[in-house]
């Protein structure tokens, strides 16, 4: 990661974690950009002095972020870059232009669903970028952990589980930080037995870890995988990282696919329900 992009809105969980932002830079020595989206405001096309008025909301919003902690950073290779436009789209705008290897962002929303969905920003980004994304769902305070110390990977054992692997173990490696691996899938509903739900439970059980052992074989890794079993996909995950005492999660996200659910077509919930960040590839 040698160019890390942090979009900056001059918000209190945007403040809370920076000390995240400056641990990535610091490890990696990568450059860092923060950049501001500068949204116009909506105004009469005929208002008198508009050109004029819309030159000094810009002006002032530039001295901002020239402002915006000045004395975080230091030896950084720091660039504050301003641009016009729609925040989600221009952060990928800017990302797929600038040769950006990773993007640091609360999930903060700014209506009264901030508990139930992720900040219109964040899900645009989300959905709209192909960089790696690092998230805070609880950023109303600062982080506790800025760099990992526990990393909990968790794999769906679809077409993209190599890549989410291979971020997962270099991540272990640059931080020093040890690597847990679990696969999550809902369990058998007790309450109404089948056969045929039992095999079928089995078959997923088995295809996962063999699925798993092909490639950690070729990874490296241990061919031991914890598999997990709570009512929902989400929920086998956020027990896992309670259990494990993970400070970073590592996960795939794409679009729905899949008998059941696949893991990535659960990202958005486990991005915005984790108590930990996430790092999304």
């Amino acid at each position: 990661m040698r160019h890390i992009l942090f979009p900056v809105d001059f918000s209190t969980p945007c403040e809370n974690i920076v000390p995240a932002v400056e641990a990535w830079a610091r490890q990696y020595e990568a450059d860092l950009t923060l950049l501001h989206v500068h949204e116009l405001p909506v105004v009469a096309v005929d208002q008198p002095n508009l050109a004029m008025e819309l030159a000094t909301l810009r002006e002032a919003s530039h001295q901002r972020l020239n402002e915006f902690l000045p004395d975080r950073f230091t030896g950084l290779t720091v660039r504050r870059i301003q641009v016009d436009g729609r925040a989600g789209a221009a952060i990928v705008e800017y990302a797929a232009a600038n040769g950006i290897d990773l993007i640091m962002l609360p999930t903060h929303g700014y209506t009264r669903f901030r508990q139930l969905m992720l900040g219109s920003v964040v899900a645009s980004v989300l959905h709209d970028c192909e960089l790696p994304v690092w998230t805070s769902a609880h950023a109303d305070a600062a982080l506790t952990a800025p760099a990992p110390k526990h990393i909990l990977c968790a794999i769906d054992c679809g077409p993209q589980t190599r890549h989410v692997l291979e971020a997962a173990i270099a991540l272990s490696k640059r931080f020093g930080a040890p690597l847990r691996i679990v696969h999550s899938h809902p369990a058998l509903d007790t309450r109404f037995p089948s056969a045929t739900v039992e095999r079928a439970h089995r078959l997923l059980h088995d295809d996962a870890l063999a699925a798993y052992q092909a490639i950690a074989a070729d990874l490296d890794l241990p061919e031991y995988l914890e598999i997990l079993e709570e009512h929902t996909l989400v929920d086998g995950i956020l027990a896992a990282i309670a259990t494990h005492n993970a400070d970073l999660l590592v996960i795939g996200r794409g679009r729905i696919q899949g008998l059941m659910g696949r893991l990535r077509s659960n990202a958005h919930d486990l991005i915005r329900m984790s108590p930990c960040p996430v790092l999304s590839v």
